[in-house]
């Protein structure tokens, strides 16, 4: 007697290659997906990725390119070169170059 067993096995997504992505194509990732991308993906990026308080490793990414500790990111938050704007709560902007 044969035995025949089929085993399913659940792959995980590539990791979002951002580099080959536009701001578009970024805004357009699922939250789970934004939600999965690490620090070290975001951190070359984090112009490009639009409003950095829908991912989760956001400050941590920008901790790491800038050495600031960034406590909050509200809704809204922009990078832009190295000024950090937010467009909700105190509405303020910060040049992370001079930290």
């Amino acid at each position: 007697m044969v035995l025949l067993v089929t085993a399913v096995i659940a792959e995980e997504p590539e990791p979002a290659d951002l580099s080959r992505m536009t701001t578009e194509d970024i805004a357009a990732l699922t939250k789970d997906q934004k939600n999965a991308l690490t620090a070290e993906q975001l951190k070359y990026h984090l112009e490009k990725i639009g409003d950095l308080h829908e991912f989760k490793n956001a400050g941590t990414a920008l901790e790491a390119k800038f050495g600031t500790k960034i406590l909050d990111l509200a809704s809204g938050a922009r990078l832009t070169g190295t000024i950090l704007t937010a467009t909700t709560g105190q509405r303020e902007t910060i040049n992370l170059s001079q930290m």
